[in-house]
C-alpha cells in the first residue's frame, strides 16, 4: 500500500507495498504455484502529480524490497485497475505517465506492468 499524505507529499506503508500472493486454479492447490507482485492500492491525497509519485514510490519500492530480501522478485510488479469503478475517462493514465506498460484488460481489469529497475 502506498499512501501519499495531503500535507507534503509523504509516503507512508511503503514497506508493506507490494506483496507477493500465491493464486491457484479452480480451488486446488497446484504442484507449483504462480506467483503475483502487486500494487495493491495508490493514493494521492496532496497536489502533486501521481505519476510523479508512483514513479518515486517505486523506485522506493525496488530499493527497499532488495534490501529486505536480498534481491527483487522475478515476478514483474503489476497493478490492477478496476475500470468500472473509477471516473476517469482514461482509467490508468498516471500510471502510464509514470513509465508503466497498459496490459490486456480481464474481468473489468486493467493490468499495469512497472517498468523495469
Amino acid at each position: 500500500m502506498i499512501t501519499v499524505d495531503d500535507a507534503g507529499g509523504v509516503l507512508q506503508n511503503l514497506i508493506a507495498a507490494p506483496d507477493i500472493t500465491p493464486t491457484y486454479r479452480s480451488g486446488i492447490t497446484d504442484v507449483k504455484p504462480r506467483y503475483i507482485w502487486r500494487n495493491m492500492i495508490f493514493r494521492n491525497l496532496g497536489a502533486g502529480l501521481s505519476s510523479i509519485l508512483i514513479r518515486e514510490a517505486l523506485a522506493l519500492t525496488y530499493f527497499h524490497w532488495a534490501w529486505r530480501y536480498g534481491s527483487l522478485p522475478l515476478e514483474r510488479l503489476r497493478s490492477e485497475i478496476d475500470v468500472r469503478r473509477v471516473r476517469s475517462a482514461n482509467p490508468g493514465f498516471c500510471y502510464l505517465m509514470a513509465g508503466w506498460e497498459r496490459g490486456e484488460t480481464r474481468n473489468g481489469k486493467l493490468f499495469l506492468w512497472a517498468p523495469s529497475p
